[in-house]
């Protein structure tokens, strides 16, 4: 089993504590909201302050933060165009890239703990978070850096089209249908052919959806057959695998998240499934290819027991997914969070 990597993006609000204005000092007062579109203008905006303000603050508590994402070495706070809102601001929080889940744990961990101190939190329906998974294959023909291979894409593209429907019915309501992570298989802009071997699974069986993937090559083809041919909106975004710097698939469908345990839980739930994905073992929860059913909720966490069990520290995952709680496993309720006084 490849060693897998892995980094999170947040889409969140914040708004600043006074401890962070105190930080800031009085150019806060002399600085507008906002630039207003006005690029001319050299006066930094709000947003900047906090940005800067953010990356002094948590660094002074331990917190290693930059500015801009680089080469993704260091966690990042970059600017998010996000809906406004009196008194908030969009960030988007960028992980450096990590491949343990020590790293995960601590990080989220203390990122949370000291933007508590500093700002409040809040998120919509508009901000998501997305997690992107590779592993350390060997590089790709033609290129320096390491990839999904062609049959382990067409396998989690095939594991995609078995759990669409469970992993939908699972999400929050929000994100379900989110115009901006689509499912790949029923979505918009899928590929009509697999859509339709897809939505004739009742009559057909999964052989025929099995075989369409199994034809698709290069790996350009299964990013196209994936629903990414034009946009990168769907749940599973496969086009990064053609982007010479990220080199992932991204997981789009987690919504916003204000804590270290939702965040955790969101990533863990994307790596866990390309591990059982891309694992060369046959899990019995793969039904057989003439079935007439799609898998249901107990079929997919069969699945992530199975991708549990394929990576290191597995307690820390089986505890980030909630997969063996008792009651509605993962019950991804969207939490509504109050806007401060």
């Amino acid at each position: 089993m490849p060693r897998i990597y892995f980094g999170v993006e947040i889409e969140i609000y914040v708004s600043p504590k006074k401890r962070l204005l105190d930080l800031i000092g009085d150019e806060w007062k002399q600085t507008p909201k906002a630039n207003s579109g006005k690029r001319g203008r050299k006066v930094k905006d709000r947003l900047q302050l906090i940005r800067e303000g953010l990356v002094s603050a948590l660094g002074a508590k331990g917190f290693d933060i930059e500015l801009d994402t680089g080469t993704y070495e260091k966690w990042a706070i970059v600017e998010e165009s996000l809906n406004l809102i009196e008194n908030y601001w969009g960030i988007e929080l960028v992980s450096n890239v990590m491949h343990t889940s020590e790293d995960l744990d601590h990080d989220l961990s203390l990122l949370f703990r000291r933007l508590d101190e500093f700002v409040y939190l809040y998120t919509t329906e508009s901000c998501g978070t997305h997690v992107h998974v590779s592993v350390d294959n060997q590089p790709s023909p033609g290129t320096s850096q390491a990839s999904f291979t062609l049959d382990q894409l067409r396998s989690i593209l095939r594991t995609i089209a078995l759990c669409e429907k469970p992993i939908i019915e699972k999400l929050p309501e929000s994100r379900k249908f989110n115009k901006y992570a689509q499912p790949n298989i029923s979505g918009g802009s899928a590929d009509k052919t697999l859509q339709e071997l897809y939505n004739n699974v009742p009559n057909d069986g999964w052989d025929p959806v099995f075989k369409y993937i199994n034809r698709q090559r290069p790996i350009k083809r299964v990013v196209e057959a994936a629903g990414n041919s034009q946009v990168k909106f769907t749940s599973w975004n496969f086009s990064p695998i053609l982007n010479g710097t990220k080199r992932t698939v991204e997981f789009r469908s987690p919504p916003g998240v204000i804590s270290s345990r939702d965040a955790k839980h969101w990533v863990a739930f994307a790596v866990v499934f390309i591990s059982g994905a891309i694992s060369r073992q046959q899990p019995g929860w793969q039904p057989d290819n003439g079935s007439r059913e799609y898998p249901d909720s107990d079929s997919l966490r069969q699945l992530l027991s199975f991708g549990v069990h394929n990576l290191p520290s597995s307690n820390f995952w089986i505890k980030a997914l909630e997969l063996y709680d008792v009651g509605d496993w993962m019950s991804w309720q969207e939490v509504v969070p109050v806007l401060r006084p």
